[in-house]
């Protein structure tokens, strides 16, 4: 079993930290500290790995164990005779060179002595590397940080099943990597582990995986496809922030949260589906996807994050779900293809410019939940012509329906007590304001400018009477 002699004696070499080195006749001997360890041929895992040797290694281990003790002072009752430089040079380099080679990659050992994270590329000058199970007898368990950062040559990778984490910036700035085999074992990725790797295409994501960390793969601008199991429950913040290449992407059932800016700027994807079980989109978290044409929120959804999908101009049909109850600031901002959308019953506040220059905008449902509508919520919203606002709507904010200019109508509930500065401006259109109270209580509602000088010669119709634009009051 010669991986199992590997093993062992490579666990002897780093306990009586053996280096091998040129004496003055140009031979190979092993060096090492003069540590207070017993006899190497006492050591158990000496012995372990005499246990799977062959005869021909079997000599050679006590050959090797001899030479340790003697540099150690420690003599042996039995001495092998020593053997000549042909035959020891060939036993190491035709048997033994390829079980105990030194790894060129660096390495550090973990804190359980048995386990190692690769710490770099080392003296290793391949392109394509496949790491090894096995490190002088440790098994490899963790890719660490930064430990291949910047390989730009690295043009492929293999990671082994032992494998069980990637650190931060581990393959970060690898413009030359088109493919990676990640480990079966592997729990998480790392936050910018593939950052900047602009020429990897597609990755499959093992089903071991919990989670994405942040901008895991930012800017991998080849990146087509990439499959994520069902294991994983979160994509953190940026994990896939400007992949401008990638078009579709299945989310997994189990996840719950989105993060933010999780798929900004990723400018060719046309369709995602939510699942189920997601319960927050973060903040510009499908921001200036200008190819998105529609989208799915599942009931899981409590909240839209600010800018969520700003500036998503193809963006035609969003179906919001009666769980939301907070649509952020700028959520839908630029959404200029945008023709409709219903606001469920369970909203209690639209955000600041929640839909500023949705210029495709015809017709708004917004439910009797809503009680504020934020500044500059449907600004230059051109191409609406009427709104009705819900009995339960107390305040309108600053700019709210500014350059609206198709709006002719709108309806107000008795229930608004204020009306923020220049909420009509530019609303060339407006001819009528239906007001569910009396004149009285119109004039009393808290008004900062509407911007009368770029609106339409409007009329407020209250309950017992007019209100003509230059404020002249006829009762009925």
């Amino acid at each position: 079993y010669p991986e199992n002699v590997e093993a062992y004696w490579g666990k002897v070499k780093a306990k009586y930290r053996v280096i091998y080195k040129e004496n003055d006749k140009g031979k190979m001997v092993p060096t090492c500290e003069k540590t207070k360890h017993r006899s190497v041929f006492k050591d158990e895992n000496y012995q372990k790995a005499y246990e799977y040797a062959d005869e021909r290694i079997k000599a050679f281990l006590k050959k090797q164990a001899n030479e340790i003790d003697w540099v150690r002072g420690i003599k042996q009752k039995k001495a092998l005779k020593i053997l000549t430089p042909i035959f020891l040079l060939a036993v190491i380099g035709i048997v033994i060179g390829p079980l105990f080679r030194p790894s060129k990659l660096s390495y550090e050992v973990n804190a359980d002595d048995m386990t190692c994270t690769i710490t770099g590329i080392g003296a290793c000058k391949d392109t394509d590397i496949r790491i090894p199970e096995t490190i002088d007898g440790y098994k490899v368990t963790g890719i660490g940080a930064s430990a291949f950062r910047n390989c730009t040559s690295l043009t492929s990778i293999v990671i082994p099943d032992s494998v069980t984490s990637i650190g931060t910036w581990a393959f970060a700035g690898c413009n030359g990597l088109t493919s990676i085999v990640l480990s079966n074992g592997l729990t998480s990725i790392g936050s910018y582990a593939f950052y900047y790797c602009t020429s990897l295409t597609s990755i499959v994501i093992p089903d071991s995986v919990t989670s994405i960390g942040r901008y895991a793969f930012e800017d991998c601008t080849s990146l087509t496809s990439i499959e994520i199991p069902d294991s994983v429950t979160s994509i953190d913040d940026s994990a896939f922030y400007n992949c401008t290449s990638l078009t579709s992407i299945a989310l997994p059932e189990g996840l719950t949260s989105i993060g933010s800016y999780a798929f900004y700027y990723c400018t060719r994807l046309t369709s995602i589906v939510i699942p189920d079980s997601v319960t927050s989109i973060g903040t510009w978290a499908f921001a200036d996807c200008t190819s998105l044409t529609s989208i799915v929120i599942p009931d899981g959804v409590t909240s839209i994050g600010a800018s969520a999908f700003r500036n998503c101009t193809s963006l035609t049909s969003i179906v919001i779900p009666d769980s939301v109850t907070l649509i952020g600031d700028d959520a839908f901002y630029n959404c200029k293809s945008l023709t409709s959308i219903v606001i469920p019953n369970g909203v209690t506040r639209i955000g600041r410019y929640a839909f500023l220059y949705c210029t495709s905008l015809t017709s708004i449902v917004i439910p009797d939940s809503v009680t504020s509508i934020g500044d500059s919520a449907f600004y230059y919203c051109t191409s609406l012509t009427s709104i009705e606002l819900p009995d339960s709507v107390t305040s309108i904010g600053s700019w709210t329906f500014a350059y609206c200019e198709s709006l002719t109508s709108i309806v107000i509930p008795n229930g608004v007590t204020s009306i923020g500065r220049s909420a009509f401006y530019g609303c060339e259109k407006l001819t009528e304001i239906r007001y569910n109270g009396t004149t009285a209580q119109w004039q009393k509602i808290s008004k900062s400018v509407l911007g009368d000088y770029y609106t339409g010669n409007y009329t407020v119709i209250c309950t017992d009477g007019t209100i003509a634009k230059n404020g002249t009051v006829t009762p009925n």
